[in-house]
């Protein structure tokens, strides 16, 4: 029988891998211009998300 080799990839060439995943989600109309106005919307969204989660004891 012929054996099929497979090709493995050594290295990754392109994009790096990220550590983190993407979600969507619909801004409520009164947030959108606070939203709009921040110069790192994801950075925002993050701490806000950190600081609810620790106010709350959820980690």
């Amino acid at each position: 029988m012929n054996e099929v080799k497979k090709k493995r990839r050594i290295g990754v060439v392109g994009r790096p891998r990220i550590t983190a995943k993407a979600y969507y989600f619909k801004a409520d109309k009164d947030l959108i211009k606070m939203l709009d106005e921040q110069d790192n919307r994801n950075r925002f969204i993050n701490e806000a998300v950190r600081e609810k989660g620790k106010r709350e004891k959820l980690f």
